[in-house]
């Protein structure tokens, strides 16, 4: 009885011992290596190589993962408060651009910082727009991106350009991914409303001064959890006024954080106080990373949609999916599309109990959904974003 109490108490022992041992140094020294290569490589194939790696390494955990891609940070070796020209990755042969950045003078990369994309007008430089803005950002990067062509028109192509400038910025610098802020002026504006209508999880808030929110106001649904700050000039164009009204009516049916007004003047008569005035309003917002309940309409702007922890195949320009998260449930409605794909993490589920997801009224799935780092690192190295991380991802199919 005696050693049959002995083996029991060795064998407990062990399991305590495994469950808290971390993994060895060396193999410490290499998953920071490997996290930091998954947020500068841009290529597919070698972000395979590296997961598979990754996996090898005895011991590793999911929290491991989590615990080392929060410690990176990448120092900088140019400049505060220098106007900065950086290059811009996009993934076509045919298109590259760059943008300019303004790092604080107080800049220090042990913290995250907080970093305002700013958009030139028409007409209108990245280094006049960022002397627009710059007295009225504290502690803030300021990024703005170079215009392609003549003017910001055809901005249906150029959003993955946007993208792709976040990704850059952010592998440069120590920036907080809860306070990224977007902003523009005229026509400028225009672009901002089709970027957060597009990707509204990559912001904590935005800015549209003087131009025309999308046609289709339905689309605003997709910015219902990210507050809005917008005006239009009381004696400017007819139809950007008119437009303008009609978006703040939209989002107060939406009850959306926002805040719409009409200055007196033309559209950008009063760019600089209403720069002084939008930055104020977002100042202090963070991003929602994983609303309860979300609606995304198809965007005009977009024809891949992945938007907070839910991805939709699109096949319908009229689709809509409207989801609520609670409970280890998933509760979605949608119209025009087939699949949706949801990703999760363990802020929105318990991974230890049943999941569930109800699509148009019928369970669609049903059971134990269980963490993956191939899941974690392939979120990782596409956004670089490293507080939205998905550790599991669910596929269901959508009856009638």
């Amino acid at each position: 009885m005696r050693v049959k109490t002995i083996y029991c108490l060795i064998v407990v022992f062990t399991v305590v011992i495994c469950l808290y041992a971390q993994i060895a140094p060396e193999d410490a020294v290499k998953l920071q290596k490997d996290i930091k290569d998954l947020l500068q490589l841009h290529k597919r194939s070698d972000r395979d190589i590296i997961v598979e790696e990754m996996k090898k390494i005895p011991g590793i955990t999911i929290g491991e993962i989590k615990n080392v891609i929060a410690k990176c940070a990448f120092s900088t070796q140019e400049p505060n408060g220098a106007e900065i020209f950086s290059g811009v990755y996009v993934p076509t042969e045919q298109e590259h651009g760059t943008y300019r950045t303004l790092i604080p003078q107080n800049y220090d990369d042990s913290k995250p910082w907080q970093v305002l994309i700013a958009f030139p007008d028409e007409g209108s430089s990245a280094e006049i727009c960022i002397q627009t803005w710059k007295a009225s950002v504290k502690d803030c990067f300021i990024v703005s991106p170079e215009k392609f062509g003549k003017n910001w028109e055809n901005s249906v192509s150029r959003l993955p350009v946007i993208y792709y400038v976040l990704r850059d910025v952010k592998k440069r610098y120590n920036l907080d991914d809860n306070r990224v802020y977007i902003a523009g002026f005229g026509k400028s504006a225009e672009v901002v409303w089709n970027t957060v209508t597009a990707m509204p999880d990559c912001f904590a808030a935005f800015a549209a001064i003087g131009g025309r929110p999308p046609e289709n106001s339905e689309e605003l649904a997709n910015i219902s959890n990210l507050p809005a700050y917008f005006s239009a000039g009381a004696d400017s164009n007819p139809d950007i006024l008119e437009a303008n009204r009609k978006a703040d009516k939209k989002l107060t049916q939406l009850k959306s954080e926002h805040s719409y007004s009409e200055p007196m003047g033309l559209n950008n008569a009063f760019a600089i106080e209403e720069a002084k005035k939008s930055f104020l309003w977002m100042y202090g917002k963070t991003r929602k990373i994983n609303p309860e309940t979300l609606t995304i309409c198809q965007s005009s702007n977009t024809t891949q949609f992945s938007v907070y922890w839910l991805n939709m195949d699109v096949l319908d320009p009229k689709a809509v999916v409207t989801a609520g998260v609670k409970n280890n449930t998933v509760d979605i409605t949608a119209t025009g599309v087939k699949q949706v794909t949801l990703r999760l993490n363990e802020s929105m589920m318990d991974f230890s109990k049943t999941f569930i997801v109800k699509a148009n009224g019928k369970t669609a799935y049903s059971g134990k959904v269980a963490e993956d780092i191939k899941t974690l690192s392939e979120c990782l190295f596409e956004s670089k974003d490293r507080l939205k991380l998905y550790t599991a991802k669910v596929t269901v199919q959508i009856g009638k």
